[in-house]
C-alpha cells in the first residue's frame, strides 16, 4: 500500500474520532445517569402574558422538580398574587412556593406600552437560579402582548454597543497575550523560538509569523464555531470542554508521544509519511508554522489566563459573529508576539544563531513534553476505568515502536512493514475507549447547591473552587494558595467551609453553576458569606495568598 494512502487512512480515522470524542459525547448522561440534569431556566419556567381587562395576565407552567417562589416575583406595576404553597426554604427560611402552574396578574397604566417582571425559582434536586426578567411590549389598542428582549444593561456591553465591545475584544487580545506566559503552552513556543531564530537569519520571519497567526487564530475560531454548534444544540460547554473526553485526552497523548519522540531524536522528520504530524510543525515551509500555531491552540486549552474569563463569559452569552469576534481577538493575542518579531527583523536578528545549541535545547525540551503525557494519563485515570487507561497506554507504546522500527529500516523491508501495522494499532484503542465505566472519586468536600444553601442556613460561610484535573491554572492555584497551612488557618479562623465542583467530567450542574456567575469555563473561586443577605465574592482565576487573605477579611467577621 503507498505510504501516501496510509497517511490519508490515518487522518481519515483519527480526526473524525476525536471530533466526535468533542461533540458527540457532549452529553453527560453516558458519564452518570445518575446525575441530576438541570433545565435551562427558560424552559423550567414558562411564561406566557396576556391581556385581561385592564390588567396584564402572566400564565407560568412549570416543569416537574421546579418551584417558583412568591416573594421572587417583583415588578414596578402593582401584582396580585395568589396564595403559595407554604415550606422552609433553606435558602430564605419559610416562605411561599408554586410548583406546577401560577398566574400572576399585573396591573399597568392605560397608556404603559411596556411591563416587566423579575422571578426566581430552585428545583428540588438543589441548583436555585439567579433572579430572570421578562419583558413584554403591549398594544392596547389591538390587545396583545409580545415578548421583548430584556433592555440594555449598562455594565453588560450588547453586540450593538461597539464601545463594550471594543473593549471585550481588547480585553480578550490581552488574555491570548498572557496565554503564552502559561506553563501549556511552553514547549511549543520554545520549538516556535527555534524556528524564529532560523528564519530571522534567513529573512523570511514575515512570512513565517503570518502563517503561525493564521495557525492560531484559525484554531480560535474552530474551538469557537464548535462551542456555538454544541450550544446550539441544547447542551453546555465552555474553555476547555473537549478534555472532558477521554477520546481527546488519548488523543493528545498519542501526539505527545510522537512529539517526544522525535525531540530526543528517535525519528528523522525525512520520513514522508511525518506529514501527518511532525512534519506539519517542522521544517522551513509555512505550513510547518501554521500547524505550529494550532497546536499551541490545541496545547494551550488546559491553561486560562487572567482576562480570559471575562471576555468567554460575556463571548457565550452573544450572536455568533461576536462570539468568533471574541475568539479571533483571543488568537490574535496569543500570535501577537511573533507577529511583532516578524515585523521587526532587525529584532529578530538578535536572537541567537543557529548553531549545536538547537539540538541541545530541543532534547531538554523533551523533558516538558514527556511530563505532559505523564499528567494525561493521570488525567485518564481519572475520567475512565483502568481497562481504558491501559488501552491508552498499549496504543502509546506502539507509536514509541512504530517510531523505532521507522528510524532504523529506511528502506522498504519487513521491519518496516510491522512499524506501519503498529502505527494503525497505536490509533485503534481511541475507538475503545468509552466514559461510560469513568470511575467515580467520591470527596467527602465535594459540591452541591443543596449543600451550599445548608452550610449558610447554619451560619457557616462557604468557598467553593470549581476546577478540573485537566486544567492546569487551577492545580497550580490549589497546590501554591489553597492546598497550604496558612489557607488552612484562614478558613478555621472564619470558619470557612470548603468544597471542590469537579469538572474534570460533563457536569450540567456545575455548568449552570459556571453559566450563574458569567463564566465558560475553570477555575471559578466564590466565597459564600454566611448572611444570605449579603452578595457572593468572586476571585481572580490567578490567586495569590494575600488577595485570599484580604478579600476573606475584608468580606467576613473574624471568629
Amino acid at each position: 500500500m503507498p505510504l501516501r494512502t496510509i497517511t490519508r487512512i490515518l487522518l481519515l480515522v483519527l480526526l473524525p474520532m476525536t471530533a466526535w470524542a468533542a461533540l458527540g459525547e457532549r452529553d453527560s448522561r453516558s458519564l452518570d445517569d445518575s446525575a441530576p440534569h438541570f433545565l435551562p431556566v427558560h424552559e423550567a419556567y414558562q411564561a406566557r402574558a396576556s391581556l385581561e381587562g385592564s390588567q396584564l395576565r402572566v400564565d407560568w407552567h412549570i416543569a416537574d422538580g421546579y418551584y417558583l417562589y412568591r416573594h421572587g416575583f417583583k415588578s414596578r406595576l402593582p401584582l396580585l398574587l395568589p396564595t403559595g404553597l407554604r415550606t422552609n426554604d433553606d435558602l430564605f427560611g419559610e416562605v411561599e412556593v408554586y410548583y406546577g402552574a401560577v398566574s400572576v396578574l399585573m396591573d399597568p397604566p392605560a397608556d404603559a406600552d411596556h411591563a416587566a417582571l423579575a422571578f426566581q425559582g430552585c428545583a428540588d434536586a438543589g441548583l436555585c437560579y439567579p433572579p430572570e426578567v421578562l419583558h413584554w411590549q403591549i398594544d392596547h389598542a389591538n390587545r396583545t402582548v409580545v415578548p421583548v428582549a430584556a433592555e440594555p444593561q449598562p455594565a453588560s456591553p450588547q453586540p450593538n454597543d461597539h464601545s463594550g465591545l471594543m473593549l471585550i475584544a481588547l480585553i480578550a487580545f490581552i488574555g491570548g497575550l498572557i496565554l503564552n506566559l502559561m506553563p501549556c503552552v511552553f514547549p511549543v513556543l520554545s520549538l516556535k523560538v527555534i524556528a524564529i531564530t532560523t528564519h530571522a537569519h534567513r529573512g523570511s520571519t514575515l512570512t513565517h509569523a503570518l502563517c503561525y497567526a493564521g495557525g492560531v487564530i484559525g484554531s480560535f475560531l474552530l474551538m469557537g464555531g464548535a462551542l456555538i454548534l454544541i450550544r446550539a444544540g441544547g447542551s453546555s460547554a465552555g474553555w476547555g470542554f473537549q478534555l472532558q473526553s477521554p477520546q481527546v485526552i488519548t488523543a493528545l497523548i498519542w501526539l505527545f508521544t510522537g512529539i517526544t519522540i522525535t525531540l530526543l531524536g528517535g525519528f528523522s522528520p525525512g520520513l514522508r509519511w511525518l506529514g501527518v504530524g511532525q512534519h506539519l510543525t517542522e521544517g522551513n515551509r509555512p505550513t510547518a508554522s501554521f500547524f505550529t500555531g494550532a497546536l499551541a491552540v490545541v496545547v494551550a486549552s488546559p491553561c486560562t489566563a487572567p482576562f480570559m474569563a471575562t471576555a468567554l463569559g460575556y463571548a457565550m452569552t452573544q450572536p455568533a459573529v461576536v462570539t468568533l469576534t471574541v475568539f479571533a481577538c483571543l488568537g490574535a493575542g496569543m500570535a501577537a508576539p511573533f507577529v511583532v518579531l516578524g515585523l521587526l527583523p532587525a529584532l529578530a536578528r538578535r536572537l541567537p544563531k543557529p548553531g549545536p545549541w538547537m539540538e541541545h535545547f530541543k532534547h531538554w525540551l523533551a523533558l516538558p513534553m514527556a511530563a505532559t503525557i505523564v499528567w494525561l494519563l493521570w488525567v485518564l485515570s481519572h475520567q475512565t476505568s483502568t481497562t481504558s487507561l491501559l488501552l491508552a497506554l498499549a496504543g502509546s507504546t506502539a507509536l514509541a515502536l512504530a517510531c523505532w522500527l521507522f528510524e532504523r529500516h529506511r528502506e522498504p523491508s519487513a521491519p518496516r512493514n510491522t512499524a506501519w501495522l503498529l502505527l494503525v494499532l497505536s490509533v485503534l484503542p481511541i475507538a475503545f475507549i468509552s466514559s461510560s465505566d469513568a470511575r467515580i472519586n467520591p470527596q467527602a468536600d465535594s459540591w452541591s447547591a443543596q449543600k451550599v444553601i445548608a452550610l449558610r442556613a447554619q451560619g457557616q460561610p462557604v468557598f467553593v473552587n470549581v476546577t478540573a484535573d485537566w486544567c492546569i491554572t487551577c492545580l497550580a492555584n490549589e497546590r501554591l494558595v489553597l492546598d497550604t497551612d496558612a489557607t488552612r488557618a484562614l478558613f478555621a479562623r472564619h470558619r470557612i467551609h470548603y468544597l471542590k465542583a469537579d469538572w474534570t467530567r460533563p457536569d450540567p450542574a456545575i455548568n449552570a453553576l459556571l453559566a450563574e456567575f458569567g463564566r465558560s469555563g475553570v477555575p471559578l473561586y466564590v466565597l459564600y458569606p454566611a448572611d444570605t443577605r449579603q452578595q457572593p465574592v468572586v476571585f481572580s482565576q490567578i490567586l495569590t495568598p494575600s488577595a485570599l487573605q484580604s478579600t476573606v477579611e475584608d468580606t467576613l467577621p473574624a471568629q
